[in-house]
């Protein structure tokens, strides 16, 4: 800001305070699609996180000599609902 006008005038007026509260309480809103998207970024982080620790830890335990692999069982859902199957991730 300059001072060449006289901002606080028009920034002490009872229009630019709601002009303003307005503005920043829609700057501020956290709507549901902003909330569920929210969500939906950091369930996504986190189980990329757990995913990577797993093998990271596993890959340590392999060189340790505490384990020598990690198995992958695929068991089928034989239900209609939702996983068609479930993975099961073991150490041996």
């Amino acid at each position: 800001m300059d001072n060449s006008i006289n901002w606080p005038y028009f920034l002490s007026n009872p229009l630019s305070d709601l002009a303003i509260g307005t503005a920043a309480g829609l700057v501020s809103k956290s709507t549901f699609l902003g909330t569920v998207a929210t969500a939906t970024a950091w369930l996504t982080a986190d189980l990329y996180n757990r995913n990577a620790q797993y093998w990271e830890d596993s890959a340590m335990m392999i060189l340790k000599g505490q384990i020598t692999g990690v198995k992958l069982t695929v068991t089928p859902n034989c239900g209609n609902s939702y996983p068609a199957v479930f993975r099961t991730y073991t150490r041996y």
